[in-house]
């Protein structure tokens, strides 16, 4: 039994064997023929290259191109027709018909000479020295009306129309005492405790101011330093009824600027100010001279807090502006 077991594996093995041995020739007669059969593609791809360059070299020494031609040929008539053009203008030439003709072409040719023009900037660089308006003090109106309405806005827009470039920066206050347009301004903390402590002696005044206003980082922060001040200030109390104190803390916060001696100050004495607007007018006009618009002139019947009042400020403002100088009134 053992015996037969072995004899059939035998057998097996050897059929086995047999189709290894097949499948063997079989694969190297497959893979002779396929790389036969890529020979013959790559000599036929050769073939056919070698072919195209040669019809391409007979084409380019047997002449040119079929549309290379015809454009030659459309160079020739058109330059056949600009002679036949020549020649009929040659034999016209000089007589009056040609002559008009010639005038006619000529004025239809001829630029016009211009001047170098400049623009809206330039013009406002070479008619003003300002770079900028910075405007400080009293705020009468809230919200939105103050950048749409309000002096400051209205002065920007008035300078815009003129064809000024002069941008205005509004720092004011809606109502804020003078002490806390220092501290914005810059003054020194020892100049306005100096204040404060001044004012804490005093009794019966609605012009003090004990409380100041704190501010931010980024709202004490200036770039304003080299523009024109226009001040404003001194409606919502701070100045403890004496106009001249009033003076005396516009100078320090005119102090912080680049240029102090240009300035324009303007001047509306509240009703609780000691009751004294005449004292007020003078010492301000003492003080600031020509720089100094007295407002209560300027409103007539209307009042700051009104939209009407705004204009008739800003439209001051710009006036007073043209006046002293700084502007050059409307720009052609």
């Amino acid at each position: 039994m053992r015996g037969w077991n072995s004899n059939k594996w035998s057998f097996w093995n050897k059929i086995f064997a047999g189709l290894c041995v097949v499948l063997a020739v079989a694969l190297a007669v497959f893979l002779f023929w396929y790389m036969r059969s890529e020979q013959e593609n790559s000599q036929e791809i050769v073939r056919q290259a070698m072919a195209a360059d040669n019809v391409q070299e007979q084409e380019t020494d047997g002449g040119q191109q079929p549309e290379t031609a015809a454009a030659d040929n459309t160079v020739d008539e058109a330059a056949s027709e600009d002679a036949v053009s020549e020649s009929a203008a040659e034999d016209t030439a000089g007589t009056p018909a040609a002559d008009a003709a010639q005038d006619a072409a000529g004025e239809n040719t001829t630029q016009p000479e211009t001047d170098p023009t400049v623009s809206g900037e330039e013009k406002a660089a070479v008619q003003t020295d300002l770079t900028g308006i910075s405007w400080r003090g009293d705020e009468f109106l809230s919200g939105s009306d103050i950048k749409e309405k309000g002096a400051a806005a209205l002065l920007e827009r008035r300078l815009t129309d003129a064809g000024y470039r002069i941008p205005v920066e509004n720092f004011s206050l809606t109502g804020a005492g003078t002490l806390s347009q220092l501290r914005l301004a810059g003054v020194s903390e020892r100049d306005i405790q100096w204040y404060v402590e001044d004012h804490k002696e005093q009794e019966n005044s609605s012009q003090m101011e004990t409380g100041v206003r704190e501010f931010s980082d980024e709202e004490l922060a200036r770039s304003d330093q080299g523009y024109f001040p226009i001040i404003f200030m001194g409606y919502y109390g701070g100045w403890n009824s004496d106009p001249q104190e009033l003076a005396d803390q516009i100078q320090l916060i005119l102090d912080t600027y680049d240029n102090p001696e240009d300035y324009l100050v303007l001047g509306l004495h509240p009703v609780s100010g000691g009751n004294n607007p005449e004292g007020y007018a003078q010492v301000m006009e003492d003080t600031w001279g020509d720089h100094y618009l007295d407002l209560p002139e300027v409103l007539g019947d209307a009042t700051a807090a009104s939209y009407d009042g705004q204009e008739r400020i800003a439209d001051a403002a710009f006036a007073k502006l043209t006046e002293l100088g700084y502007l050059k009134g409307e720009q052609e």
